[in-house]
């Protein structure tokens, strides 16, 4: 086994979601701060004349009273599950809306681990993102007009590049390269998200961006663009005995430098197309800017990774023609910063 020790830094926000989305009975917004109470807890607590009041309002259907009342009478610091900050924009928008029932101020959380609540990246994410870079990099190498010519290309294309088709000319996962790549999951500190509204934005024929949809919310990590920078550590472990040729080994060997090389060379360009499609001559051509010109030295690459990430950057460059489901936009946080940049430095 060969342990890479690194360190990760959030350049732009991440968003990683749980699958679930809260509702505005399990949370509350107050001076700054996102509060994800446990509801159960807060009625646990009621009193006698509070708890039939709460039935009565439920029988009456009014959603507004039930959503005041709860709201009344939640601790923070008995009855919060964990908190976090708001956006300004957000916090606005709740205390604007708080009464409007046809907002139902849906908050799509970070994913959190289940002991001390704290937000995590999967190890799979990271991993994913390392390896739709080497894919697509590796493919360069071969024919795609070759290859297409193959009977259900699509599905067999990772296993024609990493060259783990089995005997039914199907992919091996037994064969697969990666089998031989582990990344941890990797935790988060605390106060290190923040509550964010999210926009699909698109340039109109002046060049100008405008936004295209109602905003979303979602918990964001905190970034060198916004919020402050977070840092973390993790390992890249690569398995040299599964490498070996033999019935256990793997198709390809997989090195930290074809990890380094093939990561800054599939989401450079990425991260310049963008800046060109969208980013520039336009308000977000700075931050854009800032993104660019983060400095990459020989022991750091940079990946993209997390909602929102664009469908450029989980394609395989020459065989895949991406669609984005929203049309020519990009979904940027705050209207102002493009998602999903971090960088890793190995040590």
């Amino acid at each position: 086994m060969r342990v890479y020790k690194f360190t990760g830094e959030t350049i732009s926000p991440v968003t990683i979601g749980s699958g679930e989305e809260i509702e505005p009975f399990d949370y509350i917004i107050e001076q700054g701060l996102f509060y994800r109470i446990s509801l159960e807890s807060v009625v646990s607590d009621f009193t006698e004349e509070d708890r039939n009041k709460f039935y009565n309002i439920i029988e009456s259907g009014n959603i507004n009273n039930l959503r005041k009342f709860i709201t009344n009478r939640v601790d923070v610091e008995k009855h919060s599950i964990y908190c976090c900050q708001v956006s300004d924009s957000v916090e606005k928008l709740y205390r604007d809306k708080f009464e409007d029932i046809q907002n139902q101020l849906l908050i799509t959380p970070f994913i959190r681990n289940g002991i001390d609540y704290l937000p995590f990246i999967p190890g799979s994410s990271i991993k994913g993102s390392i390896r739709t870079a080497v894919l697509s990099e590796m493919g360069k190498n071969l024919n795609p007009n070759q290859v297409k010519k193959e009977r259900y290309w699509e599905w067999k294309i990772e296993g024609i590049i990493f060259n783990n088709l089995d005997r039914r000319n199907n992919p091996d996962a037994k064969c697969d390269p990666f089998r031989a790549v582990k990344i941890r999951d990797i935790n988060f500190p605390d106060n290190s998200t923040i509550i964010a509204q999210i926009k699909n934005v698109a340039k109109n024929r002046r060049g100008n961006l405008f936004s295209k949809s109602m905003q979303l919310f979602y918990e964001v990590s905190k970034s060198k663009l916004y919020g402050g920078e977070i840092k973390f550590s993790g390992e890249i472990i690569i398995d040299e005995d599964l490498q070996a040729v033999g019935k256990i080994g793997v198709s390809k060997k997989i090195t930290i430098d074809m990890i380094k090389d093939y990561c800054n060379s599939f989401y450079r360009e990425k991260l310049e197309s963008e800046h060109r499609k969208f980013y520039r001559q336009s308000y977000m051509e700075s931050n854009s800017n800032a993104l660019l010109d983060e400095k990459i030295n020989n022991d750091s690459f940079i990946i993209r990774l997390g909602r929102f990430s664009g469908v450029e950057s989980v394609t395989l460059d020459g065989y895949r023609e991406p669609k984005p489901p929203g049309g020519n936009s990009r979904n940027i946080c705050e209207e102002k910063y493009p998602m999903g940049w971090i960088k890793i430095t190995l040590k």
